[in-house]
């Protein structure tokens, strides 16, 4: 017999200063450490790709991956800023 096991779904949302994208789909996976780093990876990728616009290479910017949970709890964030000196 066949064990079934249970994989728990994680939802990503995705932040730029006020503006957020929020996950309705999630993903299934095996554990909250699974969840933390696929949201690392995904932050790199949206920095490089967001500042890679000349508007998103603006000053003093926070991108975020924020990971909930069904019930919509957020477990982790990962937070990506630039902070640049006032001239």
């Amino acid at each position: 017999m066949t064990e079934l096991s249970f994989m728990p779904r994680y939802y990503f949302d995705f932040r730029d200063d006020e503006a957020a994208s929020l996950d309705k789909e999630g993903i299934d996976l095996r554990s909250l450490a699974e969840a933390q780093e696929e949201a690392a990876l995904a932050l790199a990728d949206f920095a490089r790709s967001t500042l890679a616009d000349p508007l998103g290479a603006k000053s003093d910017r926070e991108l975020s991956v924020s990971v909930r949970d069904e019930r919509g709890t957020i477990l982790a964030k990962c937070v990506f800023g630039i902070d640049r000196p006032r001239e």
